[in-house]
């Protein structure tokens, strides 16, 4: 048996839906996958800076007054609005340094795409700055990277800290000259 033109065209057709739907499907889980990327990549920035402060509570935790802090230190000059340009300047540690397309953030480098997705991500509204409120939204809609970081971070100083206690019983345990 052969098929008939109509059922072969048909074969074609579904095949080219199901191949179109599977390319879509893979672009919007590469484009969740680069949004969890920049907003992990301000989230560390933002703990590095304010470090235990920034972890020591879940998102839904940080108050009003801790995000204004946050806002601020990202903000340098304290106009009420963070610029693209402030925001590159913060992912950088205050210093802009961009070699073949990446921006280096301590000794990762952050590919220029990125920071601009994350402006993007950031400035909801489109008006080329980015209020406290934009700010705050975005801080909220990441609230999976702030617990995935924090639960890294706090699992880290759980680690040392087992590793200098276990030393310190090490140190106790040992003779001391007197009862040699």
């Amino acid at each position: 048996g052969q098929l008939s033109e109509g059922v072969l065209a048909c074969i074609i057709v579904v095949s080219f839906f199901i191949v179109v739907a599977l390319m879509v499907a893979a672009y919007v889980a590469y484009r969740k996958w680069l949004e969890h990327r920049y907003r992990t990549l301000f989230v560390q920035r933002l703990a590095r800076e304010r470090g235990g402060h920034f972890l020591g509570q879940a998102m839904k935790e940080i108050s009003a007054q801790d995000m204004a802090v946050a806002f601020n230190a990202v903000d340098r000059l304290q106009k009420g609005y963070i610029t693209q340009g402030e925001l590159t300047d913060y992912m950088n540690g205050g210093e802009t340094l961009t070699l073949n397309h990446n921006t280096t953030i301590g000794e990762e480098a952050i590919p220029t795409a990125d920071l601009a997705r994350l402006w993007d991500a950031m400035d909801v509204n489109g008006t080329g700055d980015v209020s406290f409120l934009e700010f705050c939204m975005f801080l909220a809609d990441s609230h999976r990277e702030h617990a995935e970081i924090r639960h890294d971070t706090l699992a880290i100083m759980e680690k040392h800290h087992l590793e200098e206690e276990k030393k310190r019983l090490l140190m106790e345990q040992r003779p001391t000259e007197h009862e040699q």
